[in-house]
């Protein structure tokens, strides 16, 4: 048959199945419904997408956008630390292994669809011999099919951890390091970045499984539309594949085009359920002080608003989904198939040139791989569809909130020079503040063996003048008690001297170690009660040597501060036993576990910020006579003025927002 007589058979063929089918009234009304219902849900998806995005463009800008905020420019920051920065590592290596899994299993199940047709040939025309045959081919190569499907999906998850794990020890280094930048992310300057927990933790996690699971999901189906389209060319020709496949194509960019935007969606739910998260830890951490004040109520108020928001979100997603996997089911799955059904009719019913259907068996096989092949391709354009548009939008809400959490600790200084660009930029803008003086210096910080303040000013981070042109000498042996009234600026004195605040101006001499710094709600954690004494060191030492158990000088120490040793470990050789000490100490016991800290490490300098605010009057006067003993300057923060006879001077903030402050010698 020619070229031209197989059109013409084609079309007319087409043309009459066209008019036997219009002429059936029921068809009619089914074509007028499911019409009607295309497109009231084509016109409800416009109105979603457009009026939300029409609220957004009249959102004021908080403010202005990072540069390269696209899924793209985002993915290419991030997987080169995904990566390890090298073809060597172990995540290169689960993602070769990973794609070729995906590879070798499209070909194996190519294989088995095609050994199922002819399974089906030889039980149509009665060939028992072959069908024997072709099924222990098709149990035979069941085993390795399962493998590789169970061993892809092990390295799929070996990919996922690898990445977390490289993005983790990255951000880790940039979080949880030297300099301090962990506080400054959380505590220090306006828009401060919220729930760092949750990015660090779940947020991390669930990029790298969804983008190793992207990443296979669009893998995979690029594989199978190679594989099937080659053989629906050799089966079906050339015109029939062009055909299907635009026709996905053109239905894939029509749903893009009503596509709303599931990205912006999920970091708001991201963002949404870390207040959630915060809300029930702090009631977790302040669950006394709420009780004795009866707030339950107030914090069920605001936990119910919290997640209504998270409903109404979480309302708006589903909304959106429902509507679009109908019209992606309907349009590409349920449509796609009786596309082709009609593809398949030429060949069918009018002949292939190169392939004989000559018998009942012939063309139940031909149907059978033609149906396969489609189904198969149709899968798979709708898998590369999902992955490209739906699964790529969720992706990119994941990589945005990732992304943001890199920026912002780098740009904290958790980069090598720890240089905080936000301090940096709160220094210069209240420098100005300053510029009528003309003798304002470069802030600078020197390493000496005192303490030593030359003309320094102190401002919150809020902006208030604390201090201004601060002149004061603490040697070592002279301790140095501070006072003033609340949010004068005491504890922001120590916080410059311990480098967490920037300095604004004047030059701060102080030594780099050998400052202990105490707040008055001391650090204990879950552990053991060694770990608790020589943090943070890591191992019991002694002279520069490492003990690996219990000595009588731990003993000691908490006895010098006033613990009760067998009480704190009333089973022996219990010191190395892990338990919750923040749960089991008193806030006077955790105070003096602290101090005992401080006894053990003997720094030059420690810093007490109301350290034995909770310790009784006569222990208190102890500690700082061991402190004495040991050659430790103190620089104390606090409201009781009997602790001056333990202190050469004084040093009184004034708090009038003037920075004003007054330096006097204690008199004995």
């Amino acid at each position: 048959m020619s070229l031209s007589t197989y059109r013409r058979a084609y079309y007319d063929m087409l043309v009459d199945l066209g008019s036997r089918f219009l002429s059936i009234r029921r068809w009619k009304i089914l074509i007028a419904f499911y019409g009607s219902v295309f497109v009231g849900a084509t016109g409800y998806s416009y109105y979603l997408h457009f009026f939300s995005s029409f609220k957004s463009s009249k959102k004021k800008k908080k403010k202005k956008k990072r540069t390269g905020t696209g899924i793209i420019e985002e993915l290419k920051r991030l997987l080169p630390l995904s990566f390890g920065h090298t073809i060597f590592s172990s995540s290169f290596g689960h993602f070769i292994l990973y794609s070729s899994m995906l590879f070798i299993r499209v070909l194996t199940y190519a294989q088995l669809a095609d050994i199922g047709a002819i399974g089906m040939k030889c039980l149509v025309n009665k060939d028992w011999d072959l069908l024997f045959l072709t099924q222990s081919r098709f149990m035979t190569l069941c085993i390795p099919v399962s493998m590789v499907n169970a061993f892809a999906r092990y390295e799929q998850h070996q990919l996922a951890l690898s990445i977390r794990s490289n993005l983790l020890t990255y951000i880790n280094s940039c979080y949880l390091n030297k300099y301090a930048t962990f506080y400054r992310v959380n505590s220090f300057g306006k828009n401060l970045l919220s729930t760092v927990d949750q990015r660090v933790t779940t947020d991390i996690e669930q990029f790298s499984e969804k983008l190793a699971e992207t990443w296979g999901s669009m893998l995979r189906p690029t594989f199978e539309i190679v594989v099937y389209s080659y053989n629906i060319y050799i089966n079906l020709g050339l015109p029939q594949l062009v055909f299907f496949i635009g026709y996905f194509f053109g239905t894939s960019i029509w749903l893009k085009s009503i596509m709303p935007h599931f990205g912006k969606m999920l970091s708001k739910s991201k963002d949404l359920e870390g207040k959630f998260r915060q809300n029930h830890s702090s009631i977790i951490e302040h669950s006394e002080e709420i009780a004795f004040l009866k707030g339950g109520e107030v914090e069920n108020k605001r936990c119910e608003e919290t997640f209504k928001e998270i409903k109404q979100n979480r309302h708006k997603v589903l909304e959106n989904r429902m509507l679009i996997s109908f019209l992606d089911t309907t349009a590409i799955k349920h449509f796609g198939t009786l596309v082709s059904y009609e593809v398949m009719i030429p060949a069918m019913y009018l002949g292939r040139e190169g392939i004989k259907l000559e018998t009942h068996g012939d063309r139940t096989q031909f149907l059978i791989q033609a149906i396969q092949y489609f189904t198969s391709l149709g899968n798979a354009l709708n898998t590369l569809y999902n992955a490209v548009y739906v699964g790529f939008t969720e992706l990119a809400g994941m990589t945005t909130r990732v992304v943001e959490l890199i920026d912002e600790l780098e740009r904290r200084g958790g980069n090598d020079d720890g240089n905080d660009l936000v301090a940096k930029m709160f220094v210069e803008k209240h420098r100005l503040l300053l510029r009528n003086n003309n003798r304002l210096n470069q802030p600078q910080r020197f390493n000496s063996k005192n303490i030593l303040f030359n003309k320094v000013t102190i401002f919150s981070p809020e902006g208030r003048l604390l201090v201004k042109d601060l002149n004061l000498s603490i040697c070592q042996g002279e301790n140095l008690i501070i006072e003033g009234p609340n949010g004068a600026g005491k504890s922001s004195l120590l916080r410059t001297i311990g480098d967490l605040w920037p300095l604004l101006s004047g030059a701060l001499h102080s030594p780099q170690d050998g400052i202990v710094f105490v707040p008055q709600k001391p650090y204990v954690f879950k552990g053991s009660l060694v770990e608790q004494i020589v943090y943070p060191d890591e191992e019991l030492t002694l002279n520069g040597t490492t003990v690996k158990k219990n000595t009588p000088h731990l003993e000691s120490l908490l006895k010098k501060v006033g613990l009760d040793v067998k009480k704190l470990l009333p089973k022996e050789n219990q010191w190395n036993d892990v338990l919750p000490w923040n749960d089991i100490l008193s806030g006077g016991e955790r105070q003096r576990l602290a101090l005992a800290r401080v006894l053990y490490h003997s720094p030059q300098y420690v810093c007490l910020d109301e350290a034995t605010s909770a310790i009784s009057k006569d222990i208190e006067t102890t500690l700082f006579e061991l402190c004495k003993q040991q050659n430790i300057t103190l620089i104390s923060v606090s409201h009781r003025p009997y602790l001056r006879r333990f202190h050469s001077q004084v040093l009184t903030i004034k708090g009038d927002g003037k920075g004003s402050w007054e330096v006097k010698q204690v008199e004995n």
